[in-house]
């Protein structure tokens, strides 16, 4: 969680240097002052640079708003990863083939339990075994 507060600081603190007109805490859009409010706050003020709520500076440029967008996806895949909240499938590769040959594939996150499938023979195992060839 700490990766993403300091990378969603260190974007506003670039938006605000390049885009903010001055420094004016009493502007009821609220101007960054640097001041660490903590992420929630940060990433409500940023989300309001993206979608263009007024406020004491100039909109973001397009490659501003691309580098927003990525640092967003960057935090929403940590936390989402952390938490185990989504689902992912990832191939074991060619060191753990099935007895077929095929490719297996682990399955896991949303907080379910992990299960492998082989893509080419179609058997499915969990942590207790084979449950279908």
């Amino acid at each position: 969680m700490r990766l993403v507060e300091a990378a969603l600081y260190e974007t506003a603190d670039q938006i605000a240097s390049a885009n903010q007109h001055s420094v004016n805490t009493s502007h009821p859009h609220r101007a960054y002052t640097g001041h660490r409010p903590g992420a929630p706050w940060t990433a409500l003020w940023l989300s309001a640079r993206a979608d263009g709520v007024f406020w004491p500076g100039r909109p973001l440029t397009e490659p501003q708003q691309h580098h927003l967008a990525a640092i967003a996806r960057g935090a929403l895949h940590r936390i989402e990863t952390t938490l185990d909240l989504a689902r992912h499938a990832q191939p074991l590769g060619a060191e753990h083939p099935c007895q077929c040959g095929g490719t297996i594939t682990l399955h896991a996150g949303a907080g379910e339990k992990p299960v492998a499938h082989c893509g080419k023979c179609g058997a499915w195992w969990t942590e207790n075994g084979v449950i279908a060839a």
